[in-house]
């Protein structure tokens, strides 16, 4: 399935607006006569360009403030959050080579067509697709798309889970994503080792919680032990193992103190004052007992738990740092051999408050990479088999320059793998490095018109083109080719070569601008200039002589 055509007559700052997303057709309406229009772009060459299950890639570029972020969310609205809308539009798409339209009012149900259209009644094939939103910016916006929306954006899941659970999440998908087939066409290798931080200070997080002294009393003793195993001088190792068992414990007995028997397991293994150092083992094999039946899922976590130094054992656990707060922060190591030890040593990990894991030998861009892929990755876990509609908005956002180069590539070479069917992707970007991997027929340029409304028109040739071009063309940069300060100091660099007599003031600031200025047709006339002014001062110095 594929998304061709959007018309609304008003959402935010979108306004009798008119934007195509296929690269074979622009399209139009006209609202007044009712009247669907199309003429035929310019062919792409062959389909090298894409890959068999990827039917469209489209960009929606624009300067700011021309409403890119808006048009992605009115097209998940329209696909899958009709009835959130108090907008009239129309939305054409293809299904299976056949041609569709769909419209919010009843008087745009029987339209006028020069091309061979079908009135789709309930939107049946839209019910079907999966859209997803992602968005790498992070700000005090937020788009509520609804739960038809399958929305990952940056926003998203730091407003609802918190930076820590976000953190914590992000890494079991990210690992889910590394193992999977697909991650081989991004053709980055294999993280090899992860960061795990772990602040002891998560006892903190159980003082508030209704406890009265008794049940207060465990989470206590947990924390005692901690504190004398500490002291100890004992090996990062031996650390690491301690504060895990110990914070899972924690987490178990303050998640289920108010079930009795569960309760009275750890009062009775934990209640002699004079034992600083209880058998935690025997503590663990009674708790297993007795979650086996009706929470087998924390009886596995126990049974994980009780294997955690044979697991240590094989991830090749090293310091990384040793703070005064006696944070620990060691790494581990990721091979195809250890993999159940690793996830093992995640799971628990994932449970204790304070505690994170990251990629260690992942850069900033790599690890954004990362991030979207399997993000996309985990949100399409329960429908590989439909079609599904990817909308990015500023996805290359933080991204170094040579990282962009690659960001389009990535999206055609590694999306289709994420899902059994048709993949349609669409983007939104300010940057010119990624607008020359487009060709002009997979482009929507949005500008302002004279009354402030957006306008949409299709992009030229941007395929391989010129940045300053592309800056120019679809940008609304005009002529400028540099920055403001920049310009400034160079049109009165200009200013100076078209005075007639120098001051010496004016040699000085001259001869200093050869030192930053970069252009080279200015460097020439500069050093021209220059040269003149010296040569006549030898002259004027001989009639001295």
């Amino acid at each position: 399935m594929k998304l061709c055509f959007l018309w609304v007559d008003r959402f935010k700052n979108l306004a009798n607006l008119s934007a195509s997303f296929c690269s074979e057709y622009q399209y139009a309406f006209d609202s007044e006569k009712k009247q669907l229009t199309r003429f035929a772009k310019p062919p792409l060459p062959d389909s090298r360009l894409l890959e068999p299950h990827l039917s469209h890639i489209s960009g929606v570029l624009g300067a700011n403030g021309t409403g890119k972020t808006t048009l992605l969310e009115l097209i998940c609205l329209v696909t899958k959050a009709k009835d959130d809308l108090n907008s009239n539009y129309i939305l054409i798409y293809e299904s299976e080579g056949e041609l569709f339209y769909y419209s919010s009012e009843d008087s745009n149900k029987n339209l006028i067509s020069s091309f061979e259209i079908q009135h789709s009644h309930g939107a049946s094939h839209l019910e079907q697709l999966n859209v997803i939103f992602f968005s790498n910016v992070y700000d005090d916006g937020f788009l509520n798309l609804g739960s038809p929306i399958k929305d990952i954006s940056v926003n998203r899941q730091a407003r609802y889970f918190g930076k820590e659970e976000n953190d914590k999440s992000k890494f079991i998908q990210d690992l889910d994503f590394i193992k999977s087939d697909a991650f081989r066409y991004l053709r980055y290798p294999s993280p090899r080792r992860a960061s795990v931080k772990i602040d002891p200070q998560f006892w903190s997080r159980y003082t508030n919680r209704d406890l009265n002294h008794e049940d207060y009393s465990v989470i206590r003793k947990l924390r005692d032990i901690y504190s004398i195993k500490r002291r100890a001088r004992i090996s990062v190792k031996e650390h690491a193992c301690v504060v895990i068992k110990l914070g899972v414990l924690a987490r178990i007995y303050a998640d289920f103190y108010s079930d009795a028997s569960v309760s009275h397991i750890f009062q009775k293994n934990l209640s002699d004052e004079d034992n600083f150092t209880p058998d935690l083992d025997l503590l663990m094999i009674e708790l297993i007992k007795g979650f086996e039946n009706d929470h087998p899922s924390v009886a596995n976590m126990l049974s994980l738990l009780r294997d955690i130094d044979e697991m240590f054992e094989m991830v090749n656990l090293k310091e990384e740092r040793r703070y005064r707060n006696y944070q620990i922060n060691f790494t581990i190591a990721l091979k195809r051999n250890n993999l159940s030890a690793f996830e093992g040593i995640v799971a628990l990990v994932h449970i204790i408050p304070r505690a994170n894991m990251q990629w260690a030998e992942l850069s900033s861009g790599q690890r954004a990479y990362v991030n979207l892929f399997s993000s996309v990755w985990n949100a399409l876990a329960d429908s590989r088999d439909t079609d599904a509609l990817v909308c990015i908005d500023e996805g290359d956002l933080y991204l170094h320059p040579q990282l962009q180069v690659e960001f389009i590539e990535k999206l055609v070479r590694v999306m289709p793998h994420l899902t059994h069917k048709e993949m349609q992707i669409i983007v939104t970007t300010h940057s010119p490095l990624l607008v020359t991997d487009l060709p002009g027929q997979c482009l929507t340029v949005l500008t302002k018109d004279k009354n402030g409304l957006t306008q949409a028109k299709q992009g030229g040739k941007t395929f391989g083109a010129n940045l300053y071009d592309i800056y120019r063309n679809t940008f609304q940069l005009d002529n400028q080719r540099t920055g403001n300060l920049s310009q400034d100091y160079m049109t009165s660099i200009i200013r100076l070569l078209d005075k007639e007599v120098l001051m010496d003031a004016d040699i000085v600031d001259l001869t200093a601008s050869l030192n930053i200025i970069g252009d080279k047709l200015l460097r020439y006339h500069i050093e021209k200039k220059l040269n003149a002014y010296q040569q006549q001062a030898g002259i004027m110095g001989g009639q001295y002589d």
